[in-house]
């Protein structure tokens, strides 16, 4: 039987800062629900929505307090002007 092991991390909102190519800025509050001090990795890409072209990707980690919030703040770089869409992936260095 494959267990299914629950992150404590949870992503609060996603704020585009500057929306002006070809560097962007898009911070992400993430909010640790555990006990301990952690490491986050927030795995990041950003895609066209009409082809699902990637045009910048990334990954960080860093510590969030338990039982609080962090914002984190992204870069990435494109020359494509139109509609994309930010995913993420958040997990702690623990798993």
């Amino acid at each position: 039987m494959e267990t299914c092991r629950r992150t404590p991390f949870d992503i609060r909102s996603i704020t585009v800062g500057d929306n002006v190519i070809p560097e962007l800025a898009i911070s992400v509050v993430t909010e640790n629900t555990g006990g301990v001090v952690q490491d986050l990795v927030l795995t990041w890409n950003l895609t066209r929505t009409d082809t699902s072209s990637q045009l910048s990707a990334g990954a960080d980690t860093f510590a969030v307090n338990p039982y609080s919030t962090r914002t984190w703040t992204v870069y990435p770089s494109t020359s494509y002007v139109g509609d994309v869409m930010f995913i993420e992936v958040v997990k702690s260095t623990a798993e």
